[in-house]
């Protein structure tokens, strides 16, 4: 297994890099927003990869960061999505926002992305919406004040789901000076007006 690469930049293109290891060089695909933001040719990188064995042939795909990898892993765990198009939603978002997405249930954040239709796109949202809503990507969401979690009770046991209750609590905005019932008459609103 090769977790990850430290080397010199040999070349690289559009979606993709070869990175020269101690005399090896290494052809890794990587995301086509990555390859911009990238060092120029002839200077180090350090990259976090995931090798893949797919039709017999070996691939191996980088990232700069963990939580990049982390989601292309996810994603490639999901019926029906490769390599390619994992890379693909990772050059079009970057990880939070593919978090935020999930967890807010937005299939039409992944439906403007080719290749993928609303079908494709639920699927994802509801094989990967559990992970997400545990694992550290849903810290950059905002997070609710002290008494939130009552009224997010509340709202859980009128049958929401916790993606709609915490979303139905986000979008009211601070409420930091309303009691609970006052929350839950809010977040009722909203979300009859977006059913």
């Amino acid at each position: 297994m090769i977790a990850g690469i430290n080397g010199i930049i040999d070349s690289k293109g559009d979606g993709w890099l070869n990175v020269n290891v101690g005399g090896v060089t290494f052809h890794i695909s990587i995301p086509a927003s990555l390859s911009f933001r990238l060092a120029p040719v002839g200077k180090p990188v350090k990259l976090f990869t995931q090798f893949v064995l797919k039709n017999e042939e070996p691939q191996l795909y980088g990232f700069v960061d963990q939580a990049s990898l982390r989601v292309f892993q996810l994603l490639t765990g999901v019926s029906g999505i490769g390599p390619k198009t994992a890379l693909q939603i990772l050059s079009s978002k970057p990880p939070q926002e593919i978090a935020t997405g999930i967890v807010s249930e937005d299939a039409s954040m992944f439906t403007t992305i080719s290749g993928i239709g609303r079908k494709v796109a639920n699927r994802i949202i509801l094989e990967l919406q559990p992970t997400f809503e545990k694992e550290i990507f849903t810290t950059s969401l905002p997070e609710l004040s002290n008494t939130d979690p009552e009224t997010l009770e509340a709202l859980l046991a009128l049958g929401y789901t916790q993606s709609e209750a915490r979303q139905a609590l986000r979008s009211i905005g601070d409420t930091s000076d309303l009691s609970v019932e006052e929350k839950v008459r809010l977040a009722l609103s909203r979300l009859a007006s977006t059913s």
